[in-house]
Order: C-alpha cells, then structure tokens, then sequence
C-alpha cells in the first residue's frame, strides 16, 4: 500500500470530504512531494482531490454479463468499458476502454432497455452501479417486477419515494425502509433475493412471485415484498416462471460492474457422519488419534449433537457435491475454533488470539476458496468449543452461478441472550459528541470520539491515533449495543459498540499526521510514545476542535460540515506549531492501490 504524502512548511492544510468523497489541500504555503510509482499521479500546487471507493468486491467468481453476446439485440448507447468515472459528483459518467464495466452513455438517439438473453427463476442478483447526477435507472427482474433508483435528489423530501422503489401492478409504488444511497459518481451496491412466482401444471399461478431482501449499500431497504402483479412498464403483460434481467435508464448515463446472477442450485452433502470429543482438546494430534465418546451417522452438520456446551469437539466427514466448475467460496461464522478440509487441501483454519483481550470471545469469521471441478469430494469439518456461551457453528459456501448458502443446520446456531434495544441519537440544534469503544476494521476502537452535526455529517475519530476513521451522513448512530448489558452480551461476552450506519465511508485508521525520512518509508500503523492527545473544545454549536501533540509539534484539527453544488461535506483544518523551529511533518490525505489524475488538482483513488 502507498501513500500520497505531504510536506508543510507553514502548518495548515484543508480537507474536502464529499460523499463521492472529494478531497482539497490549500495552496497557500503548502509545498506538495508527488508519490513514486507506476500508479500515481503527481500532485500539483492545487492540491488533490478524492473520491473514495464506495465498497470494493470480493467473493467467489460468479455468472456475470460480461459482453453485449450475453444481451438481446444490443442497443445503440449501451458499451463496456475498462473503468466509469467522474471528476466531480455533477458531470456526466467518463470512461477508460477495457472490459468489465456496462455503461449506457445517455445519447438522446440511444435504445433502452437492455435485456439478456437467458431467463432465469428464482434469482439472486448483485451488482455495482454508478450515476451521474440526475440519472435514473430500472432492474426489471424476469422483465416484470421493477426495482427503480435515482441519483441523490437536493429535495430530501421526496427521496424516500425515489431511492430503491419498487414497483408492480398499475400503480403499487412500495418505498424503501431507509435511505443508503449515495451520492453520484460513487459505485453502490445493490443485492437482490428474488422468488418466482409458482405454477400449476395446468399453468395457473398458484404463488406470487416475492423479494425477501433487497439490500444497498450494505442496508437493508426491503425485506419480506409480495408481488401480486407485474409492473406497469414491462414490455410484458403477464407472468412466468422465468424471465431475463432487464436494464432501463430513464434519464442521465448509467454504468455497472460485477454483475452476477446466482441460480437455484443447491450444494449438496452425502454420507455424513460424525465423531465427538471431549478430551485431548489441547492437542489436535491426541485429539485425531483419540477414540470418539460418540460417533455415527448423521442427516446434518450441527452444533446442537453435543453433549454439553463447553469443552467439546464435533468431527464431520462426508463428501460433497459440486454440480460446476470453477472458483468455491467457504467462510464459517462461529463462536470456537473451525477448520475444514475438501478433497485434502486446508479451506477453513482458526485464527490465532487476537491481541486485544476485548477481542477474545468474539465470534470467528474466517473465509478461504478452492478451485474445483464438477464431482464429489471427500471433506472433513472439525468444530471445537473450548469458550463459555451458546454454541455457534454456520458454514456457508457459493460458486459459479450458485448462490451464498449454508451447509450447516439452523439449530445450535448463533443465539445471542440480549437483544439490544435501540437507542437512537439524533443531533437537533447543536451538535452531539459521544465517547465510546467502537468498532472498526474488525477491531475495537477503545478511545473513539463521535460527532453527529445537525447538518447530516457525521464522523468518528480514533483520539488515541489522531486518525479519521469513518464518515457518514442521515441518521447519527444507535447507542442501544453499549447500555444493553452494560456494553457486554451476557451470553456471547462480546463487548459492543456503538452502531453507526453501514453506508459510511471508512477509512484506514492510521495517525492522520507523522514524521517519515522520505516518500519510501512506509506510513506507521499507529503513533509512538511521544504523541500525546490533549483533548477538545467546543463552539457555541457544540462542534469540537482537537488538540495532539507529536513529540515537539502541536496539531489543533478542525472538522465543520459544508455545502458546496455537489452537496455536503466536512472540512477538515489542521494547524501546526512547532517548539523547536521548523519541522518537515507528513499528513495523509489519501491512500490507495491506484491513483490517477482526473483534472487540474483532481485524483482518483482505486478506480472511482
């Protein structure tokens, strides 16, 4: 990982986030050092500005359009393209050539929809989308049930009924539970988990076609929607049991990515048995050679086989089938150790002891893939609980045109004790500051300050690293996790933190501020004994300003919301004093896998 660095010889620097996000140095004073290497652009005396990677995809390889042969007679204003970009939240869509980006360029003599040449049944869709401001586009799964999104309005009054709407029958307009949405020229994500409707043999319907969630940004905007009745738009005029994917842009330039479609198919488990355990638990060799309390076969994977829930082993073998070629995708979300072997070659394996002992009953997520053929394949799957609480045991895999699913049972699952009741905290006329643990990154952030501002822009910092850690805008966050308990789920252990909305952007938690040889030393994960937070005051809006201290230099920073044509946004300003003269200090404004230059003090970073 890279940085862009900066040097300051008179101590003030501006940051600019937009929730595309854009970023800003000022010029007066400021001497910028361009980064090295192929994948950066220099930074001019204007300084750089931003835009942040919304959510970047990872996951199995999936059944993705990834040329116009996959489209009915493609339409004029419909290409791929390498890369969709904007400079600023308010242009219109640019692009690099290449592959693996759909993009609709919005020319007046353009044909829309565009709509694949396979049908499909019961469907789970994910995809990336980009708009430029004004845009508006429709997914028509089977061609019939409209799921239609715009570009982020300035009305907020009316973007409850034009963010994620769905729509059926003449005129069933059904608005989203919340507002995730993001701002334009930013890549969302939008999932969808669509059922078809049923038929008899005689060809009447005999159940609606359903969404069970529509998720955005991470959001859930819909759960549990019945569909009576196709959309009014649909260029057909009754039901099926299957359909194509339909893309419909009703105003502006639209782009898309990582389009996948996962079939009905299932992964199925044959010939399971199972060995259980409760001695020789230390030792994975004793407890491999050891002779079983219990064994025999079994119709499921499941925690619930146990004799007790604590100090025990469950052991699975069986075999599993995979129907297609390709990349499979394990990861297992449970509380005690998990390891799982296919065809001989380790997928799953426990992490080590994290380092903060607040971490340490936390439930382990753990991921890993596998290249397979279509065939059968011996497995093994081994769960070890040597922790106090419910038992939790949930393995799920996906492939090649199948869909993320469990190959565990329900019961013996995750059954957390408490359920938190939400505290919402909403800033009304001065701004809220709340002090708490978080949780970032996978790690629990114990000196986290948060600040909600009534103009909607909201961010958190790590004051025991001077580093920005995340910014969100809407609602402020849900203090129910740390008073539930009193911070601490009784049952799982687990220290909780305050809940913020999972559309924010997140940073990488680094100091924002450090004292480095050169542009090749690496940025420092964390500050060193010589940093020293001071504390903040408030404005009359209650708005804080912070003080550090990094050995002999002082740093106040400043976060305000503003407003610009593109929307809001929060300034950041840091002012510098030095005890013993003049210091060279280093301030991290942007770091990425790529940067590009985009315009005149204008920079990309990874893709966006």
């Amino acid at each position: 990982m890279h940085h862009i660095p900066l040097i300051l010889s008179h101590y003030f620097i501006c940051l600019i986030l937009f929730f595309t996000v854009t970023a800003c140095t000022s010029t007066s004073g400021l001497t910028p050092v361009p980064p090295t290497g192929s994948a950066y652009a220099e930074a001019g005396e204007a300084g750089i500005s931003e835009v942040i990677n919304s959510q970047k995809q990872s996951g199995p390889e999936r059944l993705g359009l990834v040329n116009m042969e996959e489209f009915r007679t493609p339409a004029k204003g419909w290409a791929f393209a390498g890369n969709a970009y904007t400079n600023y939240p308010g242009e219109s869509l640019r692009s690099d050539e290449g592959t693996g980006v759909l993009i609709f360029d919005g020319r007046s003599d353009a044909d829309s929809p565009l709509v694949t040449q396979n049908e499909f049944a019961d469907t789970f869709i994910e995809l990336e989308f980009m708009l430029e401001g004004g845009a508006c586009f429709s997914l028509m799964i089977q061609g019939r049930y409209e799921i239609r999104h715009c570009s982020h309005p300035n009305d907020n009054k009316t973007r409850l009924n034009r963010f994620g709407t769905i729509h059926y029958g003449k005129d069933s307009v059904i608005p989203p539970l919340v507002d995730a949405s993001r701002a334009p020229g930013v890549w969302q994500k939008l999932v969808v988990e669509f059922y078809a409707p049923q038929f008899n043999r005689s060809g009447n319907k005999t159940a609606n076609a359903r969404i069970d969630r529509v998720l955005l940004n991470g959001e859930i905007i819909h759960r549990a929607i019945e569909l009576p009745g196709i959309a009014s738009r649909s260029a057909w005029k009754d039901e099926s049991a299957k359909g194509p994917l339909t893309f419909g842009i009703d105003a502006g330039s639209a782009a898309f990515r990582n389009i996948g479609l996962y079939g009905d198919q299932d992964i199925k488990l044959e010939d399971l048995r199972y060995e259980y355990h409760e001695e020789n638990l230390d030792d994975d060799d004793q407890l491999a050679q050891a002779t079983p309390i219990r064994e025999d076969a079994t119709t499921g994977i499941s925690a619930a086989l146990a004799s007790r829930g604590n100090n025990f082993a469950l052991s699975f073998s069986g075999n599993i089938v995979i129907s297609a070629s390709g990349t499979y995708h394990f990861d297992s979300i449970s509380r005690g150790d998990v390891s799982l072997e296919v065809d001989g070659q380790t997928v799953l394996q426990p992490t080590p002891p994290p380092e903060n002992p607040l971490d340490i009953n936390l439930t382990d997520n753990i991921e890993g893939t596998l290249e397979l053929e279509a065939g059968k394949y011996p497995f093994t799957l081994q769960y070890k609980k040597m922790q106090p609480g419910a038992s939790a045991l949930s393995v799920f895999v996906e492939g090649p045109g199948i869909r993320r699913q469990a190959i565990t049972s329900n019961d013996g699952g995750w059954r957390p004790a408490i359920q938190a009741v939400p505290i919402r905290v909403e800033p009304d006329r001065r701004a809220v500051v709340i002090r708490s643990h978080i949780s970032h990154q996978n790690q629990m952030v114990l000196n986290a300050v948060s600040v909600g501002d009534p103009e909607g822009i909201h961010y958190s910092i790590d004051v025991g690293n001077a580093a920005l850690i995340q910014v969100w805008n809407d609602e402020f966050l849900d203090a129910g996790p740390i008073w539930t308990g009193r911070g601490m789920d009784p049952d799982t252990r687990m220290v909780a933190g305050i809940r913020v909305p999972d559309s924010k952007v997140s940073f990488s938690g680094r100091p924002s501020v450090a004292f480095l040889k050169n542009r090749d030393e690496p940025w420092p994960d964390s500050t060193d004994n010589s940093y020293r937070f001071l504390g903040y005051n408030n404005d009359e809006m209650g708005r804080p300003s912070f003080s550090y201290r990094f050995g002999n230099l002082k740093v106040d920073e400043k976060l305000r919301p503003g407003k610009s044509e593109y929307g809001s946004s929060l300034i950041r300003e840091f002012s510098m004093k030095s005890t013993e003269g003049e210091i060279d200090a280093w301030v991290l404004l942007a770091e990425g896998a790529k940067i590009e230059q985009r315009g005149e003090g204008v920079f990309s970073v990874d893709d966006t």
